[in-house]
């Protein structure tokens, strides 16, 4: 049998695990006409001032960042339904040539008919979402156009995705093992499948957020900074969480030295426990910011905001004291096994100084750069006077200095207490 007539018999054996992907790609390539004529619509461009259209452009850069998501997932769900089936091909003789060709007719076909019914479908309902969108910011017009940089930026979007998810479909016999493919749900089996997920999410939310902190510096309108700003928090606070952890991992494998081993661990660690940590700075710095932009039009209002935001960093490091100080507990065990193992009071207090100090930075450094350049946005635009601007970034980094030190005396005093009593 060759390998044409093997993809169709195999989109006739499994017909429902591929209508339900079919259908989700048509839902897709559907959404991502729409976010791209929705943002080319030329009566849109000329009645938006260029701060609303920007903060409408961000928005729709949120949803295509979400699409994007969910046609990778969807993708990801599809091809692990048919990691068998693969290994049953590969052990009955098929080559790997062979496999990749039957792979990519199926990927082509079915990215063919999301193709034709995403754009129809797109087409038929661009009309209705264009006029409840007409209706929301008062354009009196009826009429339906479809623009030139739309359609090729759907184009592109769509042909770009194919490509990819084609890549990623057809190499899986190549880059996998037959064990893997397998016992791939057995979740005794440690897999050697490589899952592209944390490189896509790293890459993405990277982009999504140089793209807010690019509008953020050159948008001249103040309304914006603190949409983006806030944008911009929560796009870093997903780098921050599920990115760093992976990369500290990676770091710490690679790592000759005996100390940076342990610290990329524990900088691993303790982002992975401290969740609540993390979105109470994001968030808190987003936030500061979207007060900030009523500070000319009612001070007092904008002061009193600001006042308890600020009063809400307080409490947020009252939270990470404590934090800090319940993985002390924990942490002694480890300090006790560091002794154990050879290591002097001097080389773990190195170790929990590096990590204290990398810990407080990755949880900072992104906020305060959205935070920092939000403030000087407000202050070149004579938003907020430079006392303002002075006592934020005062306070800011007052805080984060303190948070750093707390940690750092927290588990000094549970290491000394180790060396006091004996190691015991």
């Amino acid at each position: 049998m060759n390998s044409l007539k093997l993809s169709l018999l195999l989109l006739k054996r499994d017909f429902k695990n591929f209508f339900l992907y079919t259908c989700s790609s048509i839902i897709i390539f559907m959404v991502l006409f729409g976010i791209f004529n929705i943002i080319y619509d030329p009566n849109i461009k000329s009645n938006l001032s260029q701060g609303d259209y920007i903060s409408l452009s961000s928005i729709h850069l949120i949803v295509l960042f979400i699409i994007m998501l969910i046609g990778y997932y969807s993708n990801n769900l599809f091809m692990e339904k048919r990691k068998k089936e693969i290994a049953v091909q590969i052990i009955s003789g098929l080559s790997l040539n062979s496999l990749a060709f039957s792979t990519a007719v199926i990927n082509i076909i079915i990215s063919l008919i999301s193709l034709i019914f995403g754009l129809l479908f797109g087409f038929l309902l661009s009309p209705l979402v264009l006029s409840i969108i007409y209706n929301v910011i008062g354009i009196n017009n009826t009429s339906f156009s479809l623009t030139n940089e739309g359609m090729i930026a759907t184009l592109l979007m769509i042909f770009v995705n194919i490509f990819i998810l084609g890549l990623f479909n057809v190499g899986l016999g190549y880059r996998t093992e037959i064990c893997d493919l397998v016992r791939s749900k057995n979740g005794n089996y440690k897999t050697k499948i490589k899952k592209p997920s944390k490189n896509f999410f790293m890459i993405a939310s990277l982009i999504v957020s140089l793209l807010f902190l690019f509008y953020m510096i050159f948008s001249n309108d103040f309304n914006d900074i603190p949409i983006l700003g806030l944008l911009g928090s929560i796009s870093t606070l997903i780098f921050t969480f599920y990115c760093l952890p992976s990369i500290f991992s990676k770091l710490s494998n690679k790592s000759s030295d005996k100390i940076n081993f342990l610290v990329f661990r524990n900088i691993k660690l303790n982002i992975e426990k401290n969740l609540g940590i993390l979105i109470s700075i994001y968030l808190i710095s987003g936030l500061l910011l979207v007060n900030l932009a009523n500070f000319k039009s009612n001070i007092y209002l904008a002061s009193a905001f600001s006042g308890s935001l600020i009063l809400l960093l307080f409490l947020f490091i009252i939270g990470t004291l404590y934090s800090f100080n319940s993985l002390a507990t924990l942490k002694i065990r480890n300090f006790k096994i560091l002794k154990q193992l050879g290591y002097i009071n001097s080389d773990i207090k190195k170790i929990i100084f590096k990590e204290a100090l990398g810990f407080i930075f990755c949880i900072s450094i992104l906020p305060s750069v959205f935070l920092f350049v939000g403030i000087f946005k407000y202050y070149y635009l004579d938003i907020i006077p430079f006392f303002v601007l002075i006592s934020i970034v005062c306070i800011f980094l007052f805080l984060m200095i303190l948070c750093f030190g707390s940690c750092y005396v927290i588990y000094s005093k549970g290491l000394d207490s180790i060396f006091k009593n004996g190691g015991r």
